[in-house]
């Protein structure tokens, strides 16, 4: 094939495919999302949607109304804002479409504040942009509705799975003589459907990995210097639930 035909169509590939980086530069802005915090009516309206039941506790949560079909119904867009839900990857922001009496999650996945909604359309939604990543490293990130997330790769469902069943692992990281590492990107994989998340060990070497569905997961990591290690456990069909993975790069441990 011709360079003059292969450039064309690889352009077309990569828009249809988001494989033109991170960034994705063929999304232009069409506006910011402007979160609200809070009322006691906006609580009272999103307890009643199972998928945002949880994530609204204590009101530590942000808001917004848009409307991505241009059909003059607003999706709602949710964040949290408490430590439950956020972690060093940004916090748990849903996306939810009311679909007759219900409401049936168009996006669920970690990122920033900084919200947009695109110009263009892909599946008849707005797609939306946001800072994606591990902790310093996020940089931003056109989402696709109506489809699986690059969080949740191997999903077989056409929307991403709602937030009913969670559980977290979380853990320290440390060097040969138990000083905390810090920086270290940990990648969580569940053994089953091939969900995938991240997260970034703070100053004191912690790292905090939330929002899992129930599983094995296979718990990874690679410290420049050291040998990759990774850590098999489980996760929980409860929230509050969190399985605690260290790893120690002491002789003596593994």
């Amino acid at each position: 094939m011709s360079l003059k035909l292969y450039l064309p169509l690889l352009t077309l590939i990569c828009a249809a495919q988001l494989l033109c980086g991170q960034q994705a530069t063929h999304f232009t802005v069409n506006h910011a999302v402007k979160l609200m915090n809070p009322t006691s009516q906006s609580t009272n309206f999103l307890r009643g949607i199972p998928a945002a039941k949880d994530l609204i506790e204590g009101d530590n949560y942000q808001f917004a109304y848009e409307d991505l079909k241009g059909d003059g119904t607003k999706e709602v867009i949710i964040q949290a804002t408490g430590m439950t839900w956020c972690g060093s990857a940004g916090c748990l922001t849903l996306v939810l479409e009311k679909r007759a009496s219900d409401y049936v999650t168009l996006l669920s996945v970690n990122v920033g504040d900084d919200l947009a909604v695109m110009n263009e359309k892909v599946n008849g939604y707005a797609a939306l942009r946001a800072s994606f990543g591990d902790g310093m490293n996020m940089k931003p990130k056109v989402f696709i509705l109506g489809a699986a997330t690059s969080v949740k790769p191997k999903a077989t469902s056409a929307a991403p799975a709602s937030i009913g069943h969670l559980g977290g692992i979380s853990g320290q990281i440390t060097d040969e003589i138990g000083r905390p590492i810090r920086s270290v990107t940990v990648i969580a994989t569940n053994q089953v459907t091939g969900e995938v998340a991240k997260a970034v060990s703070d100053k004191d070497g912690w790292y905090f990995i939330n929002h899992l569905s129930a599983g094995r997961f296979v718990v990874s990591l690679s410290v420049p210097g050291r040998s990759p290690r990774q850590k098999i456990t489980s996760v929980e069909d409860n929230k509050w639930a969190t399985s605690t993975v260290d790893f120690d790069f002491s002789s003596t441990s593994r």
